[in-house]
């Protein structure tokens, strides 16, 4: 139960004015509460090789829980892609100019198709503040560019390795085709240990009649802060309500969390969510995750697979993918070509075709099939999670109970993956309920082409009663 405060009306309605007086005359971003979201202003710089060919001080990009969003439209320019709406079918078209590679973005189902590929459904596209928010991965896999997002300094930066880029910038083409003189690349310097980046807030006044004679006044002030404490992202969000008329006070604190981010690794103290769906299923949490690497997708319309072989420098190797081209790459001096998060369909044969193309005409074409399974990672991947904390269902108000619980799966190669998932958790709000345990131990293997197998031990029940278990196995066809 909130514990309430008894204040002076008079008190809380001077401060009401105050906010109210600030909000007309925008001295402070109003936030539209925490179920609506809203973009951070950031840093754009477009590199070539080196060298510096373009900056944006005020690109706007959505930053949600693990991953980032671009504005579609907005960076299209910066690619050179034509980006055509069809409002009968909900989705964008895109085609990129330089590869002649074309690709939609699904509103309704909220995914990305390249190539015929559904692909990135762990990252749908957001409509917001009149642009289509999409997946940086999706940007990569159309344009061929690399985008890096550094979250300590704030900045996207969109990186090729060409010399010279054909492209538009934001007032138009420029003669030649350059975007504009190289700027030369400037070290970021260290700011404060802390700093403030942003305060939000919402003010509301209800006024409601129930019954003859009955009215209720009531006022809410939302409050969100977030800034920087070393490298770790800090946030704290509150909600005031005050009855004018009962002249009572409930503050709750919405948010608190710190948030460390850096080499794919990702620890949060405070609120997150966690989701492990073999046991608990998603939960949101007020204690402490880790997560490594920082992006594991659990509800899948595709699995991902790294392919590399040996070429000389200088060949031109492209990947088919289920009889359509997926992409092309020049190996460099290294002598090795590498296609990361290859995308492959679940629970079919994916055909796939290299062509290695020689700098003097002859062409070396090898050929194999592969079926995919969410339960199978790339080789020597290994994914951790990690929790522990106060839990609850989402959008839920009260905390239902205390819970440990962690996820291990390792790619031992391509064809064989092991893991192991458990929780225990504890109800506070039902203390006859006592605590549960949860576990899934279990190996994914592929013994050919077209057949998968997965074994699971499976554990679980009230630990002070009897805790039963049993083993599991499904085959893919």
């Amino acid at each position: 139960m909130v514990k309430r405060y008894h204040f002076l009306q008079h008190s809380f309605l001077r401060w009401l004015a105050i906010l109210l007086l600030l909000a007309v005359r925008g001295t402070v971003a109003a936030s539209p509460g925490p179920a609506r979201l809203e973009t951070s202003v950031v840093l754009l710089t477009v590199k070539a090789g080196n060298q510096i060919i373009f900056q944006d001080p005020f690109f706007e990009l959505l930053d949600l829980d693990g991953y980032q969003l671009v504005p579609l439209t907005r960076l299209a320019s910066r690619l050179g892609w034509t980006v055509s709406y069809r409002r009968g079918e909900n989705k964008f078209v895109i085609t990129d100019a330089d590869s002649e590679r074309s690709a939609e973005v699904l509103i309704k189902e909220g995914v990305y198709r390249l190539e015929g590929q559904l692909a990135w459904a762990d990252e749908p596209p957001v409509l917001l503040a009149g642009d289509c928010f999409v997946s940086i991965r999706f940007v990569e896999a159309v344009s061929g560019w690399k985008l890096i997002w550094d979250e300590r300094y704030q900045e996207l930066t969109v990186a090729t390795s060409q010399p010279s880029l054909q492209a538009v910038t934001p007032w138009g083409p420029v003669p030649g085709g350059e975007w504009g003189p190289a700027k030369p690349e400037v070290e970021p310097q260290e700011g404060p240990a802390f700093s403030l980046g942003s305060i939000r807030y919402e003010v509301a006044v209800e006024h409601r009649r129930r019954e003859p004679g009955e009215t209720e006044l009531d006022g809410t002030l939302k409050f969100r802060l977030d800034g920087r404490a070393g490298e770790w992202a800090v946030s704290a969000g509150t909600t005031l309500e005050y009855d004018f008329y009962e002249h009572e006070f409930e503050p709750e604190l919405t948010l608190l969390r710190a948030k460390y981010h850096k080499d794919q690794e990702l620890i949060i103290i405070g609120d997150a969510k966690v989701e492990l769906e073999q046991t608990l299923g998603e939960k949101e949490i007020r204690g402490i995750s880790y997560m490594k690497p920082d992006r594991q997708p659990r509800k899948q319309l595709v699995a991902y697979t790294d392919l590399s072989g040996p070429a000389e420098a200088g060949d031109e190797v492209e990947l088919y993918l289920n009889d359509r081209l997926y992409k092309k790459q020049q190996v460099t001096d290294d002598g090795v070509y590498l296609f990361t998060d290859v995308p492959l369909r679940l629970k079919r044969v994916n055909l796939i075709r290299i062509v290695i193309r020689k700098k003097n005409g002859d062409r070396v074409e090898t050929t194999r099939r592969l079926t995919a399974s969410a339960r199978l990672t790339k080789a020597e991947k290994n994914e951790v999670v990690a929790a522990t904390g106060l839990y609850r269902q989402n959008n839920l108000e009260d905390w239902e109970g205390i819970m440990v619980g962690v996820r291990n799966q390792y790619g031992l190669n391509e064809d064989t993956t092991i893991g192991i998932e458990s929780a225990v958790d504890y109800s506070t709000r039902n203390h006859r309920r006592g605590s549960f345990i949860g576990t899934d131990a279990g190996i994914a293997f592929r013994l050919n082409e077209h057949f998968i197998c997965t074994v699971d031990w499976l554990l679980g029940g009230k630990i002070e009663d009897r805790v039963k278990s049993g083993i599991e196995t499904s085959f893919l066809y």
